[in-house]
């Protein structure tokens, strides 16, 4: 069975911001290691979120610290790049998350596969500077649980706020701006969309033949 301590010390903790947590559970009992293995492997391939159907409504890239284009499974150190739909933006804008941590851990008899992502900065400035609208101890969890032949998906968002240190008008209007879209769960809605993608496309593929 699974312990909800073993969770509580992965995800960071929580100071200040919003806090969100969402749980799906998975009905697959015969092909739950099976499912488990092509869920974690969807998650980390990044690169590929926005096919996962009906889904995000914004467009992840894997990246390298350099800005430049990755096109492989995501490891740590590794950078998201998300382009945001433009009616959400004064002009375009582009979220950076830097993956700070993917893990596999075994409790029992309980497999739990997750990802970290922070805020980072824009490798394509210029001059490095922290322009990200979101604080740098805003954290996004990501779990893949197997609980003997039960699955559950499950998002943590921690210390989600504002970054008030940002220089420049339109910066500041853009952090406004998404801070209305943070205020009202966009974040947390997308991310709940993904998973529930990446969970429906896996139980098609269990179902296949062959």
């Amino acid at each position: 069975m699974l312990n909800r301590s073993t969770l509580d010390s992965i995800v960071p903790t929580q100071h200040k911001g919003r806090k969100a947590k969402v749980q799906i559970p998975a009905n697959c009992y015969s092909a739950a290691c099976k499912l488990y293995e092509y869920l974690k492997i969807s998650l980390a391939d990044v690169d590929n979120w926005s096919e996962f159907k009906p889904g995000i409504s914004f467009f992840p890239r894997l990246m390298n610290r350099n800005g430049q284009l990755l096109r492989r499974i995501a490891k740590p150190g590794d950078l998201i790049k998300i382009l945001l739909p433009r009616w959400q933006a004064a002009g375009r804008l582009y979220d950076w998350r830097e993956i700070t941590r993917i893990e596999e851990r075994l409790s029992g008899n309980t497999e739990i596969f997750f990802i970290t992502i922070v805020p980072a900065m824009n490798p394509e400035l210029e001059v490095p500077e922290a322009s990200h609208f979101l604080r740098p101890e805003s954290t996004v969890t990501f779990f893949v649980i197997r609980d003997e032949h039960k699955l559950q998906l499950e998002v943590h968002t921690r210390n989600e706020g504002l970054n008030f240190q940002l220089s420049g008008f339109k910066t500041r209007l853009q952090s406004v701006m998404m801070g209305v879209f943070i205020a009202g769960g966009f974040y947390e809605s997308q991310w709940t969309k993904l998973l529930k993608s990446i969970l429906k496309y896996g139980m098609i593929q269990m179902k296949a033949p062959g």
